[in-house]
């Protein structure tokens, strides 16, 4: 914990930024072809290191029904292998897991789209599904992980544009946007 703490200033390229050019990419998408069943809110939270704050703040605010409402969080996909959460906690004794809604689209994606490469893993992670599974929602995170099965560069100097991997980047956002896109099908079918 002291060396993460005194260490100097990461530069967050995997841990962050590739989130919110996830985010940004499917947004430019969407502008153009919108999807017809379900509308989606693009939500940059910020504060999740000390606590999901700007989640928690989100929520408390505007508390979006938990009826209908689906999550997908993501984190890390600049690197390695992509994922989605199984599994998530600080430990084994503080796990908690994903929605089962949302978590049968993302296994349901990941069959129909074999060439992305995405799994389900469980993860030693905590971030914003935290709070939305405490409060009830329907909730998933989409992740990278390396060869030992943990966040690629996580809180390390290493976090930087240099082992960003845009192949790695790119499947994380088709496969992020297929699930949109099938869920969007889904409904559409109801």
């Amino acid at each position: 914990l002291a060396a993460d703490e005194f260490q100097p200033t990461i530069e967050g390229a995997n841990d962050n930024a590739t989130a919110v050019s996830v985010l940004l990419g499917i947004g430019e998408t969407l502008k153009g072809a919108p999807l017809e069943n379900v509308d989606v809110t693009l939500l940059f939270t910020g504060c999740e290191e000390v606590g999901n704050h700007g989640m928690i703040a989100y929520l408390d605010k505007h508390a979006p029904p938990k009826d209908g409402t689906l999550w997908i969080d993501i984190e890390m996909v600049g690197t390695g292998n992509i994922a989605y959460a199984t599994k998530h906690g600080i430990s084994y004794l503080t796990g908690y897991r994903p929605g089962a809604g949302i978590l049968s689209h993302a296994e349901r994606t990941a069959k129909e789209n074999p060439d992305l490469h995405v799994t389900g893993k469980d993860m030693l992670i905590l971030e914003e599904v935290s709070p939305l599974r405490i409060r009830g929602y329907d909730a998933l995170c989409v992740l990278g992980y390396n060869r030992g099965g943990y966040l690629p560069h996580w809180h390390r100097l290493s976090d930087n544009l240099d082992h960003i991997e845009p192949e790695t980047l790119s499947r994380a956002a088709r496969y992020v946007y297929a699930m949109m896109k099938s869920i969007d099908a889904r409904l559409g079918a109801v």
